[in-house]
Formats: structure tokens, C-alpha cells, sequence
């Protein structure tokens, strides 16, 4: 549609984005200016940790074991801060940000900011799955934050249920996609074409 666009995969842990934007893990330029995103095959910038870790290398962050989870958690919030603001990613119209499960990653996100982003949430139609994802459109809600849409993930196997429908009759938010569970590229391209 002629947008610049970014997506920062901020699921340090698990991140998928590279893969579904068909670029190669461990594969970042380091030019002079700064680091740069990696740029996928229709243009889309991307920095995600699996474009820095050698492929299936997991994540750590080295500190003191006594308290180790108080370092991963500040480090994780460093790696967030440095992907927003360190990298540089030009002018974009549009940058996306793929926060993994729960709620802590976006209160990060928010501190960093300064203000609650959009938010476009993603659920499968379990019932157990609605019910974490009301909590959480509830606390960006009460953050501040507008949530513009629902895309209901993982549609048309085991997990059956009305989640993405009843979460957008409470919200008065509209359902932006159904993901199939093994989507192909005419889905991926009909769900960008929607944002």
C-alpha cells in the first residue's frame, strides 16, 4: 500500500517474526551509522533477537544466579529500549511491535514510550484464552491505550470456542482476521492489506 513499515519482534524468548517475514536468522547489518533493521523481501524493516542469536541459540543474559531473574528482567527491558531507540530504523509510517504473552513486556513498553501505544490483540477461540486476553485489553484499556481490533489466531483445529467474536461484542472493536492454522502467503498477504 506504499507505507513504510517496521516490526520490532519484541518476543525476546520466542521470537517468530523473521520466519514469517521470510529474512534469515543471524543476519543484521552493522553499517558505521548505526545498526539497521533487516529489510524482508516486500520492504518490511525488521529487528527481532532471532536476527542477532545463531539459529535455535537461546537467549541469556549473563549476571550475578543469585538474582538472576531481576537481571534477565531489566536486561530483557534494556534489549526493548536499545530495539526502539538504537536502531535505526529511517521513517516509517507504521511500526509494529509483536509483544510476546501477559502483560509485562507492554507496561515496559509504556514506561519507554512514555504513553500507551494501539493496541491490536491477537487470541485463539478457546474460552481459557479469551478470558487472559479480556484482562489484558482491560489493563491497556485502564493504561490508556485504544485497542483498535481483535485477529483470532490458530482458527479450524483442536481449539474451538467464540473468543475473537465475544471479546469484540464487549470491546465494540472489530475482528481484523481469522489466521488458519497453517496460513499461507495469500493469508499473510490479505492480513497486511488490512493494516
Amino acid at each position: 500500500m506504499g507505507r513504510s513499515v517496521g516490526v520490532l519482534d519484541a518476543d525476546l524468548n520466542g521470537p517468530t517474526i523473521p520466519r514469517l517475514l521470510s529474512l534469515p536468522a543471524f543476519q543484521i547489518p552493522y553499517p558505521e551509522d548505526g545498526v539497521t533493521p533487516a529489510l524482508s523481501p516486500e520492504g518490511v524493516r525488521c529487528i527481532s533477537m532471532a536476527l542477532l542469536l545463531e539459529d535455535g541459540a537461546p537467549l541469556e543474559f549473563k549476571g550475578p544466579t543469585a538474582e538472576s531473574f531481576v537481571w534477565r528482567g531489566a536486561m530483557e527491558a534494556a534489549a526493548l529500549r536499545e530495539f526502539l531507540g538504537d536502531i535505526a530504523w529511517g521513517t516509517l509510517d507504521i511500526l509494529l511491535l509483536d509483544l510476546p504473552p501477559g502483560m509485562q513486556r507492554y507496561l515496559e513498553l509504556c514506561d519507554i514510550l512514555g504513553s500507551a501505544p494501539e493496541v491490536l490483540t491477537v487470541t485463539i477461540s478457546t474460552p481459557e484464552s479469551r478470558d487472559a486476553v479480556r484482562r489484558a485489553m482491560r489493563a491497556a484499556l485502564d493504561r490508556g491505550s485504544r485497542v483498535v481490533g481483535i485477529v483470532e489466531n490458530m482458527v479450524g483445529r483442536e481449539f474451538t470456542g467464540t473468543a475473537a467474536d465475544d471479546l469484540a461484542k464487549e470491546f465494540g472493536i472489530p475482528v481484523v482476521a481469522r489466521i488458519p492454522w497453517h496460513p499461507t502467503p495469500d493469508t499473510w498477504s490479505a492480513l497486511g492489506s488490512l493494516l
